[in-house]
């Protein structure tokens, strides 16, 4: 990540947060900023910008084969990510 990189995401960052409750928390994401007002209506999650401007959408990548079996996992919310750990390796995405 570059210093513009960073310095943009510092700046976002601090337009909102995670915390419940927080006045800049998910309870008022859609009331922030004009560009955050998706989150308010249900057509948005949260306010992660994948803007295509500054993305590179790759229409046919590869084939996506997927694999699940009912197993035990561990769900954990880091705040900004999920992570799921199942005890064996029942299931897995291969991109073919």
């Amino acid at each position: 990540m570059n210093d513009n990189m960073v310095q943009r995401r510092r700046e976002r960052e601090r337009e909102f947060d995670y915390l419940q409750g927080s006045e800049k928390g998910p309870g008022h994401w859609g009331d922030l900023t004009k560009d955050l007002e998706a989150c308010k209506n249900g057509s948005t999650q949260s306010p992660i910008d994948l803007s295509s401007k500054r993305v590179k959408v790759i229409p046919k990548l590869m084939d996506l084969k997927r694999y699940y079996k009912p197993c035990n996992a561990t769900v954990k919310n880091g705040s900004h990510y999920i992570s799921v750990r199942n005890q064996k390796l029942h299931n897995f995405i291969n991109l073919v």
